[in-house]
């Protein structure tokens, strides 16, 4: 019994650190290894401009800074940085390269960047106020760091969001908007790789967004998410589905470096175990009852370890949560549904 006892216990802790010994051993060498190039386009190139009939749609991408597109929280160890860097590397298409051609490929009308400098509130709402007054159906981009009820944008200010004592900054774009002779915000959807960006969802819904999706907590894998779920969208899949869809196809990439942790509970099972002999008078040998010994089997009831893994906290943390204003409750909504 010792020895079984013994050897459940090695086992148990055998597996507990078999995912901290994953992630010593990967590198962002080895890392480039395994992954080849990844290339993951559903939409065709070059396309013809979409029909006059679809309605005109505008893209604005407000990043905080452009380059690799890696917004890590704050603290991040350097070694954990070098191996999302590793991951982001392998990509063939990143977002940087998206944005260039969603125009040219004729999903977008137009495509605005406020990138750096122009990365601010006040120039949000005025691409906001004059796309709308244009008819233009609009989609927002919102790429950098973030906290809760907090955008990060240029000159760490902040789009800040609704909390129990400051109604925020998000929330007065449409009373901005008004001010300028814009009634309502053609704002279709808001799609944010930001830090705690779901925290905002609905303060971008209260401004007339009809859709406003963000990351559950700390967002560790920005890319390849938000490439993949701007190629799910303009592909024709809903909102909430290309978010759904791109989180779980961005999943692989970082679970090299977030393996799944392994959870240990003990559990009160019966274990069966040899515990004497005794003489069985009835046992026949060679045909003649002659009697024979025979083992005697006792059960007890011992913890034993019963093992299961979880995703990692850092994965779970980087889902996307995805809102739909309720005034297109039961609607379907995909990349060519425009506001009328």
């Amino acid at each position: 019994m010792k020895k079984l006892v013994c050897f459940i216990v090695l086992g148990a802790i055998f597996l507990v650190t078999a995912s901290s010994w994953t992630y010593v051993q990967m590198t962002p060498e080895r890392l480039k290894a395994i992954f080849p190039p990844l290339e993951r386009k559903i939409y065709p190139a070059p396309t013809q401009p979409l029909p006059a009939s679809y309605g005109q749609k505008v893209l604005i991408v407000l990043q905080e800074n452009t380059g690799r597109l890696v917004y890590l929280p704050d603290g991040t160890p350097a070694e954990i940085q070098a191996l999302v860097n590793a991951v982001v590397d392998r990509l063939a298409e990143t977002f940087e390269n998206l944005k260039s051609t969603l125009q040219a490929n004729g999903k977008y009308n137009k495509v605005v960047l406020l990138t750096d400098v122009n990365c601010t509130r006040a120039k949000l709402l005025e691409n906001l106020v004059f796309y709308t007054k244009q008819g233009m159906t609009i989609d927002l981009l919102i790429l950098g760091h973030g906290s809760p009820n907090a955008l990060t944008i240029y000159g760490r200010q902040y789009l800040t969001g609704q909390t129990s004592t400051n109604l925020g900054n998000i929330r007065t774009l449409l009373t901005d908007a008004r001010a300028q002779g814009c009634q309502k915000l053609n704002l279709r959807l808001v799609y944010m790789c930001n830090c705690d960006g779901s925290t905002t969802n609905d303060d971008w819904i209260a401004i007339g967004a009809l859709h406003s999706i963000g990351p559950k907590g700390l967002n560790y894998m920005p890319e390849p998410q938000i490439t993949f779920f701007m190629n799910n969208w303009v592909g024709g899949q809903t909102p909430g589905t290309a978010a759904t869809n791109a989180y779980n196809g961005s999943i692989p990439f970082f679970q090299l470096i977030f393996p799944p942790q392994p959870v240990v509970r003990w559990e009160k099972k019966p274990v069966t175990y040899p515990c004497g002999v005794t003489w069985d008078p009835n046992c026949v040998v060679a045909g003649v009852r002659t009697g024979c010994p025979k083992t005697v089997y006792c059960t007890t009831y011992m913890d034993v370890a019963v093992v299961t893994f979880q995703t990692d906290p850092k994965i779970v943390s980087s889902q996307p949560v995805p809102v739909m204003n309720s005034v297109i409750a039961g609607q379907q909504w995909t990349f060519n549904t425009v506001i009328r």
